[in-house]
């Protein structure tokens, strides 16, 4: 069974795109416009990884990672964040932090590895 990703990001078309690459090597994926839509979605499905925009409406990813982390059901869930100003978020403990834009490699190798890692 493959595996869900959650694609979090304001900004509809680079969520599609994302969407589009990690469908075509083998996951499920499901898309937020923003922390709160993410929240929702997390609490209605079984997530195994969610990758997420910093900067979103509403509220951003670090305060979705808060609420993901604060929750016992969610807790486990690794996050992969994405900004184009990564050092606001250096002390952030996500599995990566993806400076945009970020080649897919390095994409595809952080989710692989953030899966892994979790299912030890």
């Amino acid at each position: 069974m493959a595996h869900t990703i959650l694609v979090v990001d304001d900004e509809i078309a680079l969520a599609e795109v994302l969407a589009n690459i990690l469908e075509y090597y083998g996951y499920a994926v499901l898309t937020a416009g923003d922390g709160l839509e993410a929240l929702n979605i997390v609490k209605q499905n079984q997530i195994d990884l969610i990758i997420s925009d910093y900067m979103m409406p509403r509220f951003n990813g670090i305060e979705l990672h808060h609420r993901i982390c604060a929750d016992q059901s969610t807790s486990g869930i690794p996050m992969i964040m994405m900004s184009a100003l990564p050092g606001d978020l250096k002390d952030l403990p996500v599995y990566a932090i993806l400076k945009k834009p970020f080649p897919v490699d390095e994409l595809m190798e952080n989710v692989a590895l953030a899966l892994k890692n979790t299912q030890s």
